[in-house]
C-alpha cells in the first residue's frame, strides 16, 4: 500500500471554484499573485475570479493590493478563519492522500500516529517538510525518511519527516 498521488484525490475533493481558490492559497500561504497567476494555478476562468476574490476578501481570508490595474493577492496567515481553515484542508490532505494508512500498515498498527508541527498548526509554507510521530517500540527517539514515500514527496513538493518515538520518551514529552 502506497499513498495515493496527490492529483487524482485532488480532482475528487476540490470542486467548486471557491475551493479551488482557496487552496492555491492554503498551498502556497507565502506567495503573492496576480490575477492571470491566480486564475492559471486554480484553473478558474478569469473573469469568475474576481467575485470570489471579493468575498474572499470580505472574510479577512486574502489581502489584495490594487497597484492600477494590477491587483496583487496573498494569504491573509494573520486572519484566524484563513488559519483554521488552512489546519482543516492540510488535515484533510493528509488523511484523503493515503498516508495515515500507509503509515498504520507499514508500523504495524502503532499506537500513535500524530500530525505536529508547522503543518499541524497551519502555519506552514509552501516548502515546509511534514512532521508526523509514531509511538513505536524504539529504543531512542529517531528520525527517519522513508524510500516508500519518495513518489508521494515528490508529488506534493514536500518532505515527510517520520519520527518515531517510544511510549516512554512520549509520555516524559507530554509533562
Amino acid at each position: 500500500m502506497k499513498p495515493i498521488v496527490t492529483k487524482k484525490y485532488q480532482k475528487l475533493l476540490i470542486q467548486s471554484s471557491r475551493q479551488k481558490v482557496l487552496e492555491v492559497f492554503f498551498r502556497y500561504p507565502e506567495k503573492e499573485f496576480s490575477l492571470s497567476d491566480l486564475a492559471k494555478e486554480a484553473g478558474v476562468a478569469k473573469p469568475h475570479i474576481g467575485v470570489i476574490l471579493k468575498e474572499m476578501e470580505q472574510f479577512g481570508l486574502i489581502i489584495i493590493t490594487k497597484l492600477t490595474k494590477i491587483w496583487r493577492i496573498r494569504a491573509n496567515q494573520q486572519n484566524e478563519r484563513f488559519v483554521k481553515n488552512k489546519i482543516i484542508y492540510n488535515l484533510n490532505f493528509i488523511y484523503q492522500s493515503g498516508i495515515i494508512k500507509f503509515l498504520d500498515e507499514y508500523y504495524n498498527h502503532p499506537k500513535l500516529i500524530s500530525l505536529f508541527g508547522s503543518f499541524r498548526k497551519g502555519e506552514d509554507f509552501s516548502t515546509s517538510d511534514i512532521d508526523i510521530a509514531i509511538e513505536d517500540d524504539v529504543k531512542e527517539y529517531e528520525i527517519v525518511g522513508l524510500r516508500e514515500l519518495l513518489e508521494f514527496e515528490k508529488s506534493i513538493k514536500r518532505r515527510i519527516q517520520i519520527n518515531r518515538i517510544s511510549r516512554r520518551v512520549f509520555k516524559s514529552l507530554k509533562e
